[in-house]
């Protein structure tokens, strides 16, 4: 008996849960505790909707345009407890016009889906002007209004300036994206400040791009993106995006990155002697010859043969290769050395032998007969 008491309340604690949450749609007994049917999921005859708050994320307070679609999305919780509760297709959620000069169109009526999310995307408002709006539902505990949002004219957004050529990582970038008049494509002011964000198109590449790429534009017709960077060598487009606003797509940017190639070491290199070394700037991608503007910066350093670099130890670079003169190293015999920049992958010289200056100065005769002595010599 106390086992059977037990589980009578447990399934009573199950069935309040499962009526709160929205899932369970009708429930009948035969009276005595004994058998009798709970429909979940799916459902049975006679679905029933539990009590919720709405929520609503949206409208952005700028960035609606007349006569175009905006969106609005609605979540539903429990009144007390903020836990999700499913609004089901037996439920319908009606959004209307509270304030403004306009009239609401499009669709205004959605039915539940069976989750505690539900978005309104195809909202319009035929005049220019401050609103707010309210969604309502049969069995929500009161009607949602939202904050007060502006509709502004017609505008598309463009891509008004990109990189005109290769992108060499990891140096940065910048892109202007402007708002236009989509019949002229002449620049247009916003009236109200307008979040603009950017992201590679999905459809293109896979690296990650990085930087500031969320900004306002704000009294101005453009807005310019400093400092952005990518992390892959590949061919790429972007978008910009806006609420209120159709996705647009740039043209094409290219990324590719550098690397040090091919040195050679100038001629009888000698012990504390001034040598040289030049190496070609090529594309990481391809190998073929790159002339960077601004000029990268290449430092040298031992890498076998533990000597030291005294003298001209950096360069820049000019056109498609970097010469480093005025060298000097103190060991004879082979050693290697290895040129590297921040800006482009390093390469590393083939062994170069280093030999030993000798001058000879005669200190006495320099020519005799057999048998006489000569010298003596400095050296």
């Amino acid at each position: 008996m106390q086992t059977k008491k037990y589980a009578r309340s447990w399934s009573l604690l199950a069935l309040a849960a499962l009526v709160l949450s929205g899932t369970i749609y009708s429930v009948s007994c035969d009276g005595g505790g004994g058998g009798g049917s709970i429909g979940i999921g799916g459902g049975v005859v006679g679905q029933t909707q539990a009590k919720y708050d709405i929520t609503l994320q949206g409208p952005a307070t700028n960035g609606a345009q007349v006569n175009r679609p905006f969106s609005l999305t609605m979540n539903f919780t429990q009144a007390v407890t903020g836990v999700p509760v499913n609004v089901l297709s037996i439920e319908s959620l009606v959004v209307s016009k509270v304030s403004g000069p306009g009239t609401l169109s499009g669709t205004l009526q959605l039915s539940g889906n069976g989750t505690d999310t539900l978005t309104f995307s195809n909202l319009i408002i035929d005049t220019q002007g401050a609103y707010t709006i309210q969604v309502n539902g049969a069995n929500a505990n009161a009607p949602a209004v939202s904050a007060s949002f502006n509709v502004g004219p017609q505008m598309d957004l463009k891509f008004t300036t990109i990189p005109g050529s290769t992108v060499y990582r990891p140096r940065t970038f910048s892109v202007t994206v402007g708002t236009v008049d989509p019949s002229s494509q002449a620049p247009v002011t916003p009236p109200s400040p307008i979040s603009i964000t950017i992201a590679r198109d999905a459809a293109t590449g896979t690296g990650t791009l990085g930087g500031t790429t969320t900004l306002n534009l704000s009294g101005a017709s453009t807005v310019t993106f400093p400092g952005l960077t990518y992390s892959a060598n590949e061919t790429i487009r972007l978008q910009a995006s806006a609420f209120g606003f159709t996705t647009v797509v740039s043209g094409n940017i290219t990324f590719d990155s550098l690397a040090l190639a091919n040195p050679t070491v100038s001629a009888n290199p000698q012990v504390n002697g001034n040598f040289s070394i030049t190496a070609s700037i090529t594309s990481a991608t391809s190998g073929a010859p790159v002339s960077v503007n601004p000029a990268i910066t290449v430092n040298v350093a031992v890498t076998t043969g533990g000597g030291t670099l005294t003298g001209t130890t950096s360069a820049s670079s000019a056109g498609t290769s970097v010469t480093i003169s005025g060298i000097r190293y103190s060991n004879a015999g082979p050693a290697t050395f290895t040129l590297s920049s921040t800006e482009a992958s390093s390469v590393t010289t083939g062994a170069v032998s280093f030999v030993y200056l000798f001058s000879i100065t005669a200190q006495g005769p320099v020519t005799a007969l057999m048998g006489q002595a000569i010298g003596p010599f400095q050296f």
